[in-house]
């Protein structure tokens, strides 16, 4: 059992690096790929509601696409499973300033 789950967290890790990288590099739509195949291995391994990584990354390429409608909800399905995230706040709010919503 030990040894089957030590296989998904590689391969999750490996996907998420890999999705890290190509925001990095500017190929927001393949890391889009690398996150949806993270997020569908959280799903399997059970740890969706307790892992926040995959949906903010999914989130950060479709921000970096300017697809703020879409970013805007994987960043609050992020910050459901972890609230302290400094980073996915940030971009909400930058996203509100984009649309003059200041106030919000």
């Amino acid at each position: 059992m030990y040894i089957w789950r030590e296989r998904i967290y590689i391969f999750l890790w490996s996907k998420l690096r890999n999705a890290n990288m190509l925001i990095e590099s500017g190929d927001y739509k393949g890391a889009l790929l690398h996150a949806d195949s993270a997020i569908r291995q959280c799903s399997h391994a059970g740890i969706e509601d307790r892992f926040a990584l995959p949906w903010s990354l999914k989130a950060d390429a479709h921000y970096r696409l300017r697809e703020f409608d879409k970013a805007k909800v994987f960043y609050e399905t992020a910050l459901k499973i972890d609230p302290d995230d400094s980073v996915a706040w940030s971009h909400i709010g930058n996203m509100l300033a984009f649309e003059s919503k200041q106030e919000e």
